[in-house]
């Protein structure tokens, strides 16, 4: 886990550019509004059809729900970015292979 994901995430939260949980995500999805998803290595395998048709941002694994419950006092499966200069900055800091491409 990389701690600068993790400030950067803060400071998006902090400056309101930040949407959490599958309904507040999917409502931004559907009105372009998300540069970056976050999703938690243990959330359920039927995450990715929550998204009805393909994702066209980029999305990575990252970091467990427990570890999310830090930021936001709850557990959190999915965060979505929508600032894209936060979503630019964290997504150089993810690594590769945690890119999660959405069929």
């Amino acid at each position: 886990m990389n701690d600068q994901v993790f400030t950067l995430v803060g400071f998006a939260k902090k400056a309101g550019r930040i949407v959490i949980g599958r309904s507040a995500v999917q409502k931004a999805l559907d009105r372009n509004q998300v540069y970056l998803l976050l999703i938690a290595t243990d959330a359920s395998d039927k995450i990715s059809k929550l998204f009805g048709k393909p994702v066209k941002v980029s999305a990575f694994q990252y970091a467990d729900k427990q570890q999310f419950r830090v930021l936001f006092d709850r557990e959190v499966a999915v965060i979505g970015i929508t600032d894209q200069q936060f979503a630019s900055s964290i997504k150089k800091l993810l690594p590769p292979e945690a890119r999660i491409n959405f069929v």
